[in-house]
Formats: structure tokens, C-alpha cells, sequence
């Protein structure tokens, strides 16, 4: 029971009409109890919008691949980003797979999972067979399993991408 009221207030920097990412933690002697949430903006969302690199690119072992993905033409904030793709490659559990934006920040998707299973996603189409990132995925990526085919919880939220507008969205991305 918690008898102080708090307040909750947004920096100089806010965008109006995107989400805010609350981290809620509670320490008791029970231990640490950490809570992640949103409080969706009202602000309408745009029609979703698909950027592709459809070039094979080799992912050799003991070596870091950078993927290009061009993005432009986005006049508005980022509302939500997901992320599709497929990967061959043997032992998957030697990639740690990111996004990275044209600002430099870095989302985590998935690192050292899947054992000695191999690729994420079965397919390039359909799209269903696929390994697709989304915050709000039921499952994990580190709870699923090579090859990864569905929807998934990247380690790292998604979410640190929205609200992001002008030369911190337009531009080049990065899978790497």
C-alpha cells in the first residue's frame, strides 16, 4: 500500500500524440518487481507503411553484417515499428540480431537464442513464414524456438522507436 501520491509528467522534449513508456518498479521483502507499460497518445495513427531490402546477403560466422533498409517520405512521428525478416543460417544461437535508426538507436531484437537451431522464419513468403518482431506478441523470442516462424517479442522493445520523426526516422536503418 502506497499512502504518497506521485506524479507522472513528460520532458520539454515530448512529442505530442505518442505513447509513454512508464517502467514501474516495486521493491519489497519480497524482492524486486519491475513493470513495463505504455499510455497510448490519442493522436490519430497514419496507414501502416512497409520498407524492404529483398538482397541476399550472406551472414558468415564471427562477422557483423549490416543490412541497409532506406526509409522516407514520412511526414509524422513513429506510432509502432515491427520488424519481418528471414535468415538462414546454422546455429542460431551465435546471432545477435538489431535495428538500428538513423539516430543511432539500437533495439536489441533477439541475441543468442535458438540453440543449435537453424534460421529465423521458414520463408520470405508469405509473410506468415516469417520471424516477425512486435511488442505486442504473445511470445518471447527467447521462450520460442529455430525457426522461429510467427510473431515474437523482441528483447528489447520496439517501443523506442515511436515518436521518433524528420531525420531520426527518415533515412538509412540497419539490420545488423
Amino acid at each position: 500500500v502506497n499512502s504518497t501520491a506521485f506524479t507522472i509528467a513528460t520532458s520539454t522534449g515530448y512529442i505530442c500524440g505518442t505513447n509513454v513508456q512508464l517502467t514501474f518498479t516495486v521493491t519489497s521483502s519480497d524482492g524486486i518487481v519491475i513493470f513495463n507499460f505504455i499510455l497510448p497518445a490519442t493522436a490519430p495513427v497514419g496507414p501502416p507503411v512497409s520498407f524492404s531490402n529483398n538482397t541476399v546477403t550472406p551472414i558468415p560466422d564471427l562477422a557483423t553484417t549490416n543490412i541497409p533498409i532506406t526509409v522516407s517520405g514520412i511526414a509524422s512521428a513513429i506510432g509502432k515499428v515491427t520488424l519481418s525478416l528471414y535468415f538462414t543460417h546454422t546455429f542460431d544461437s551465435d546471432l545477435d540480431i538489431s535495428l538500428i535508426g538513423p539516430d543511432g538507436t539500437t533495439v536489441v531484437l533477439s541475441a543468442n537464442n535458438g540453440g543449435a537451431g537453424d534460421n529465423y522464419g521458414s520463408s520470405c513468403n508469405p509473410v506468415t513464414s516469417r520471424t516477425t518482431f512486435d511488442d505486442a506478441a504473445a511470445t518471447s523470442i527467447a521462450a520460442g524456438s529455430a525457426p522461429f516462424v510467427g510473431t515474437y517479442i523482441p528483447q528489447q522493445g520496439l517501443s523506442l522507436f515511436n515518436g521518433k520523426s524528420g531525420v531520426d526516422l527518415n533515412g538509412t536503418w540497419i539490420l545488423r
